[in-house]
């Protein structure tokens, strides 16, 4: 009773605040500032629909009730040179006093300082958006042109305005009557050549006989006209031969429309010039150029030349592509009938290839046909870059990484590119318990080399499912890294052989026919030492249950790693009190357990299948969906070809005391914006994986598993620290074999280049169908979904253009590893918040 008293008190009191800031703003100007548009169509007041982006300059934005970009605006000055002088000579010492302190150089700094601070005030906040009679009058003309372009003809704009406390609302009172539909469609086509073309695919008209008439249809069938005739020999078919007569009744008593499309014959561009009218070309030679980039480029001639399947390729000095590599990006034959798309596709092709700055394609007239001419200049063929990072993590107290690339273009002569990559890094910790040692102190180095090859290399033909118009690769990358006092010294050795292809232009397959992947741990005994909270439980235990004084220090822990392994097997083999059956015997098995599962050395081999959607067409669109499936299977076909001669005591294959690792793992992963009014966009993401170990293995690789929290997951706990399941994830590093995510997130401008968001996180880790029995852990069915954690926060985000740099605040809002009861809002203050930065999106 008394807390909704309280809650009450606190949103009265906030409201009235919020309404005196907002007014006291409106205040400041003698002018009505523009505080709403609204639209009523046909009687009804339409809320966040599309044509509100018609109708310009929008309100100044409210975040709360608060226009906080004209705040922000407000909070610069006009005129700051002539303030800040005014500043100085209001008090007579303040001068002599100034120039005393920072001298008179500082003082005019000072000045310029307090403009430039003011200029960004003013660049950051939003300048006021008054009432202007003329912006209604265009605003009007725009939506009775937007609904004539879509065929309400008899449509009527009515304005009512309404001025209060300074702050104006318009709306915008729509009466469309209805529409007028399309009567009959007349093609009035002169060239025969393209009176056929049309013809023939008259079925994929965008214009068709008792359909509603918009003007957007009239584009998309020119747009289809143009496309048609240049994409089947018409090379130089121009736009404006193609003009329509549309008949309207200017009476409104007959809403039918007759269309009436004529295509006329090519213009001559010379008055002597007989027009020889539009034609069917084919294409009777093509001719590529090499150009070069070092003391050959500026002679005027091609010193090499070769003809390859009809094709003239020449080249300044020797050339040093293969022939085949320049004449397979071609996507037109000598003898073909001229296609527009074919041209895009080549010159597609040559830039995907990243050997060639963008290429030049040029078709010139030759008789009756066409020749074509390609001209290439090729990219330096090594180039080298460098980068610096500054890292920290739970292990690395401090530590600096320098990484470098090497690119070699064109390494086999056939357009192949390889780069080498090599990264390097040291750090500092003083708790991995390594005595006497320096304050650099970690160490890691690593390599991998990568072949970008432009076509499909597969063991079986696949050119009948994987043409050169779907952009083949095929990537071929090997690597290492070693590790030196970072964990457990892992050393890290991959292979990996893939193919892809895009099938359509927002599609895309990824076939990873070969990953092989070996983790090998050179300093398990350090385990203890990088894991300290497993530690710190097993320590905890020991100084309740140990009877053995030589396996502890002077002050009474574990001694790492003897003292640990020594006490662990006393439990297990019944040299303490703890009872076989306790809670107490189970945590120290689920020790061991973790323990071996992650200083186990790891062979991983299998293949995978990746299938992507995107819907997006540019950085900039907003209103997208992308879709992401992957399938991949481990150890199947590796493991049956070794068990013959290679099983242990358990059945089960293994190489050198190497288990290899054997599972099958599927994941969705979808994303889906909403762009809204103003910019505003509403983004959600739901994402499901699942890796079932079987046969070989009784659990999943740690580097292949699943963990949730962190800045792009559940935001309101940090990475590694939520789940599995309803547990009190006391481990350093949490992991499962089973994920469910779900975000949503109402992205908005704030002012400038301030953004601004609200979120939602679900989702958590499980065990399932592997050797973890503990069922606060384990996905045992649906009940277990209450076990889902729900993060809720903030963000703000500065947008750069070309990155977003941004910092999200989570506060948990449904922790599952509180008992029933308890589990909402028992964390939800600042204090308990987690803060993320991040780089661009999460999503």
């Amino acid at each position: 009773m008394h807390f909704n008293k309280i809650i009450s008190i606190l949103v009265l009191s906030s409201t009235f605040i919020i309404n005196g800031c907002s007014n006291k703003i409106y205040n400041n100007y003698s002018t009505p500032l523009l505080d709403s548009n609204k639209i009523s169509i046909n009687g009804d007041i339409k809320n966040n629909d599309p044509i509100e982006l018609l109708i310009q300059p929008s309100p100044n934005k409210k975040i709360f009730g608060i226009p906080l970009g004209l705040s922000i605006y407000n909070l610069g000055k006009d005129n700051p040179d002539s303030l800040f002088d005014e500043w100085l000579l209001r008090n007579p010492k303040r001068i002599s006093r100034l120039n005393k302190f920072l001298s008179n150089k500082q003082v005019i700094q000072l000045k310029r300082y307090n403009m430039l601070f003011n200029n960004w005030i003013k660049s950051s906040g939003e300048q006021p958006v008054f009432l202007s009679n003329e912006d209604i009058e265009d605003n009007s003309k725009k939506l009775i042109q937007y609904y004539k372009n879509n065929g309400y003809f008899d449509v009527k704009v009515e304005i009512d305005s309404l001025v209060k406390i300074n702050k104006a609302e318009i709306i915008y009172k729509i009466e469309t009557d209805s529409v007028y539909k399309i009567d009959y469609v007349t093609y009035n086509i002169i060239p025969k050549e393209i009176d056929s073309l049309v013809s023939s695919k008259i079925d994929e008209s965008f214009i068709k006989a008792n359909e509603p008439f918009t003007i957007s249809k009239l584009i998309d069938e020119r747009d289809r006209i143009i496309d048609l005739s240049r994409d089947n020999g018409i090379y130089n078919f121009q736009q404006r031969s193609i003009s329509y007569k549309v008949l309207i009744d200017s009476s409104g008593t007959d809403k039918k429309i007759p269309i009436i499309v004529n295509i006329n014959d090519l213009e001559s561009s010379y008055e002597d010039k007989i027009d020889e009218g539009y034609s069917i070309k084919k294409v009777n030679e093509i001719k590529v150029y090499v150009e070069s980039i070092d003391e050959l480029s500026n002679i005027n001639s091609y010193t090499d030349s070769i003809s390859y399947k009809g094709i003239d390729i020449f080249s300044k000095g020797s050339l040093k592509y293969s022939p085949k590599s320049l004449t397979e990006p071609i996507f037109f034959n000598i003898g073909d009938v001229y296609s527009e798309k074919n041209k895009i596709l080549t010159s597609r092709y040559f830039s995907n290839l990243a050997n060639f700055k963008y290429p030049s394609i040029l078709f010139e007239e030759d008789g009756d046909d066409l020749s074509s001419s390609i001209y290439l200049i090729p990219r330096k063929r090594f180039s080298l870059g460098f980068d610096l990072d500054l890292t920290h993590s739970n292990i690395e107290d401090f530590g600096i990484s320098v990484g470098s690339i090497l690119d070699i273009r064109n390494i086999f002569r056939g357009t192949e590119n390889l780069s080498i990559n090599f990264k390097n890094s040291i750090g500092a910790s003083k708790d991995i318990g390594i005595p006497n040692d320096s304050f650099f102190n970690l160490f890691e180095l690593g390599g991998n080399l990568n072949l970008r090859i432009p076509r499909v290399l597969f063991p079986i033909n696949i050119n009948s499912l994987v043409n050169k118009e779907m952009n083949p690769i095929t990537n071929i990358n090997i690597g290492t890294t070693v590790q030196k006092n970072i964990g457990l010294d892992k050393q890290y050795y991959t292979g990996i052989y893939e193919i892809g292809w895009s099938p359509s232009k927002r599609s895309k397959f990824n076939i990873r026919i070969f990953d092989f992947e070996y983790v090998n741990n050179n300093n398990i005994s350090n385990y203890f030492n990088v894991y300290k909270n497993s530690y710190d439980k097993l320590n905890y235990i020991s100084s309740i249950y140990n009877i053995d004084q030589n396996i502890i220090d002077g002050s009474g822990d574990l001694i790492v790693p003897e003292g640990a392994n020594t006490f662990i097997n006393s439990v297990l083999n019944n040299q303490t009190t703890i009872q076989f059956d306790s809670d107490i015997y189970r945590d120290v098995v689920g020790i061991l357990e973790r323990k071996e599962r992650l200083t186990e050395n790891n062979i991983i081999v299998g293949s995978s299948i990746i299938y992507n959607i995107n819907s997006q067409e540019s950085i900039l669109d907003e209103d997208f969906y992308q879709f992401r499936w992957k399938i991949e299977t481990v150890g199947n076909l590796f493991n049956e070809i070794l068990r013959k001669n290679n099983l242990n005591e358990d059945s089960k294959v293994e190489i050198s005391g190497v288990t290899p690792s054997q599972y099958f793992k599927s994941e969705f992963n979808y994303i889906k914006h909403l762009s809204l009014t103003r910019g505003d966009v509403l983004a959600l993401r739901a994402f499901a994986g699942v890796a079932i170990p079987f046969g070989n293995s009784d659990n999943i690789p740690f580097s292949r598993s699943y963990y949730s929290g962190g800045s792009n997951d559940n935001r309101a706990w940090k990475a590694y620290k939520l789940g599995p399941g309803s547990s009190d994830n006391y481990n350093e590093f949490n992991e499962a074999n089973f994920k469910l995510a779900f975000n949503l997130e109402y992205r908005t401008s704030l002012f400038g280049k301030f953004k601004g968001a609200l979120f939602v996180d679900v989702g958590n880790i499980w065990n399932v169908f592997d050797d973890v029995e503990d069922p606060a852990m384990r996905f045992d069915g649906l009940k277990d979904l209450d076990e889902l954690a729900i993060g809720t926060g903030f963000g703000i985000r500065y947008d750069f253009n070309f990155f977003v740099i941004r910092l999200d605040v989570g506060f948990k809002t449904y922790d599952p590893s509180y008992e029933k009861g308890l589990r909402w809002l028992n964390d939800y203050r600042i204090d308990k918040a987690v803060f993320n930065i991040g780089i661009n999106y999460p999503f």
